[in-house]
């Protein structure tokens, strides 16, 4: 394994085997693959997606005020802090369940207004 600490800036792809350690400022133009673990002590900046390795159907999606968890194809998660802040959790790329702003939540539909109890 390696470590970076200080200052650094990497332009292109890069490569990188074993344990990977980094310490300080640290920006990359370019894409990046790592084998073996990545410890960062820092904060970490990302583009709009994160991706599961070799599945490039299964991501993660950074939007401006959201968030959504895509797997196998289909969005599976929407979390959101727009104009109608909610969550949204989804099977097969079909929204099954919402948490709207108030709380309210609407099961198979997309609808929350009402006080819904759910009961175990």
């Amino acid at each position: 394994g390696f470590s970076i600490t200080g200052d650094s800036l990497m332009v292109g792809d890069v490569k990188m085997e074993g344990d990977y350690y980094l310490t300080g400022d640290f920006t990359q133009t370019g894409n990046s693959t790592i084998f073996g673990d990545e410890r960062v002590t820092g904060d970490v900046h990302v583009g709009e997606y994160i991706y599961h390795y070799q599945d490039e159907d299964t991501f993660i999606k950074l939007d401006e005020n959201q968030i959504s968890l895509t797997a196998g194809g289909d969005s599976e998660i929407l979390i959101s802090e727009s104009n109608n802040d909610f969550i949204s959790f989804s099977t097969s790329g079909e929204e099954q369940m919402r948490i709207d702003n108030s709380g309210f939540v609407g099961i198979n539909t997309v609808d929350t207004l009402g006080n819904r109890r759910l009961f175990s």
